[in-house]
C-alpha cells in the first residue's frame, strides 16, 4: 500500500517520497505543442491510461473517447479517474512581446515539425551514426516514417517489414541519397567503377557489371565525370544487395 501511495501521491507524503511520483510523468509529452491546454489534456490522458494499465490491469485508454461496448468501462469513469490528477499538473504559459494589446498569449513559434532536430554547425557531426540522434517517442524522424520505424509510445514485440513504392522513390530522389551518392562519386573519381563496388558492396564488379557500368558512364556525355559517377553511385545504393542483408 505504501509503495502504491508513493507512486501516485508521494509528493503529498514527504520530499523523499516525491521522487516515486515521477512515475506519473514518465509517459510521452510534447513540450513544443502550440496550445498548453492541449498539451496538458494529452499528458493527463496518458497518465490516467497508464495508471489504469499498471494498477487496474485494464486498457482504459480508449475510454477517453467513448464507452467500451463489451467491458464496463465508461468515458465518464475515465475522466473521474483523471480528476484525481487534475489539480497537480500545470503548464506555464509564455510571455510574448511587450506593450499594450499583445498581452499574455501562447507561444506558437514552434510547431511539431519545426526545430525538432536542430542541425549541428560542425560538419564533422553530420557524418556521425544516427544512434546519436535525439529520438522523440511521439514523433518519428521524417526519413524513417516510410521505413517501418516502430511507434516509440508503445511496446513493439516484432518490427514490421514492408516494401512500398514511396520507399524506392525517396531512396532515389531524396536530398540525403543524392548527397551521399555525390560524396561517393567525388571520393572515387579515379577508381571509378571498381571503387564504388568495393565501398558499397564490399566486392569487385563482375565482368558484365563492369561492362554495363562503363557503357552507362559513356552515355552520360553531357555530364561531368562526378555527375556521371553520382548517378552510378545512386543506382548502386538502390540495389537490393546494398539495401538488404542476406
Amino acid at each position: 500500500d505504501q509503495f502504491v501511495l508513493h507512486q501516485l501521491a508521494g509528493d503529498t507524503v514527504s520530499a523523499e517520497a516525491a521522487l516515486a511520483t515521477g512515475f506519473l510523468l514518465a509517459g510521452q509529452d510534447m513540450p513544443d505543442i502550440n496550445l498548453n491546454a492541449e498539451r496538458r489534456h494529452m499528458v493527463l490522458n496518458e497518465m490516467t491510461a497508464t495508471v489504469g494499465s499498471v494498477f487496474l490491469g485494464l486498457s482504459i485508454g480508449c475510454a477517453q473517447c467513448h464507452d467500451y461496448k463489451a467491458d464496463p468501462i465508461s468515458q465518464a469513469g475515465f475522466y473521474r479517474l483523471r480528476a484525481f490528477f487534475e489539480s497537480g499538473l500545470t503548464f506555464s504559459e509564455q510571455e510574448l512581446g511587450t506593450g499594450k494589446g499583445k498581452g499574455r498569449v501562447m507561444a506558437v513559434s514552434s510547431t511539431l515539425l519545426n526545430n525538432q532536430w536542430p542541425v549541428s554547425k560542425s560538419a564533422e557531426d553530420h557524418h556521425r551514426r544516427s544512434v546519436y540522434l535525439f529520438a522523440r517517442r511521439n514523433l518519428r524522424y521524417p526519413l524513417f516514417e516510410l521505413f517501418d520505424r516502430p511507434d516509440g509510445t508503445v511496446s513493439c514485440a516484432r518490427r514490421k517489414e514492408s516494401t512500398t513504392a514511396p520507399q524506392s522513390l525517396i531512396l532515389l530522389n531524396s536530398e540525403f541519397s543524392v548527397a551521399n551518392a555525390k560524396a561517393l562519386a567525388k571520393r572515387d573519381e579515379t577508381a571509378a567503377v571498381r571503387g564504388l563496388y568495393s565501398q558499397l558492396l564490399q566486392r569487385e564488379p563482375s565482368e558484365n557489371e563492369q561492362r554495363l557500368a562503363k557503357r552507362f558512364l559513356a552515355e552520360q556525355k553531357e555530364d561531368a565525370v562526378v555527375e556521371s559517377l553520382t548517378k552510378l553511385a545512386l543506382a548502386l545504393i538502390n540495389l537490393n544487395e546494398f539495401l538488404f542483408v542476406d
